[in-house]
């Protein structure tokens, strides 16, 4: 079985990590790369008990789609209480919980231009800097770590990142992180 390498680097002022996690494309249920779950769970999605993935049924009467997204009906100002880390402080643990949380938004951006470009398919990722405070100050397309480059899917899945909203870091630092998306039809 083939597997891919997925990276996620965290950098904070002074020092930086990075995790990498193999994942295999061939797995029907997850076709998008998901972070590492770094407290040592046994939760394969990479998150906690209340982030929603392939069998969690976060509204109780259906099944989590892909392209469930939190922002559909809440702001991103509560994207930490979506992703179950209010008032934790913020770390590269928490930073992911936060967008994988939201995982299902980005995931929105890439079937609606699949519908056009059927063929569409790749590695996504996404740099985000955040500010002391917790907003994202820049999402962005990391070139060097994408083959999945498509102007209109970048734009989306920004737009998208740039509304959520972390918890501050504890000693008033920006920081930047990698996130990657796989993406298969």
């Amino acid at each position: 079985m083939r597997a891919l390498l997925t990276a996620i680097t965290l950098s904070l002022v002074g020092c930086s990590a990075t995790t990498l996690r193999a994942t295999a494309p061939e797995e029907p249920a997850e076709t998008e790369a998901r972070p590492p779950d770094l407290s040592g769970g046994a939760s394969p999605s990479g998150g906690d008990s209340s982030s929603a993935s392939a069998g969690d049924t976060p509204t109780g009467d259906r099944p989590a789609s892909r392209t469930d997204c939190p922002l559909d009906t809440k702001s991103g100002a509560d994207a930490a209480e979506t992703a179950g880390v209010a008032g934790q402080p913020r770390d590269i643990e928490v930073m992911q919980k936060v967008v994988s949380a939201h995982r299902g938004c980005v995931r929105r951006c890439y079937e609606s231009l699949r519908a056009k470009q059927p063929d569409l398919a790749g590695d996504l990722t996404m740099t985000l800097e955040i500010t002391p405070t917790g907003e994202v100050k820049e999402a962005k397309l990391n070139a060097e770590r994408s083959n999945l480059t498509n102007a209109e899917l970048v734009s989306c899945a920004a737009g998208v990142l740039k509304q959520l909203k972390f918890p501050d870091h504890p000693k008033g630092f920006e920081s930047t992180l990698n996130y990657p998306f796989n993406f298969q039809p």
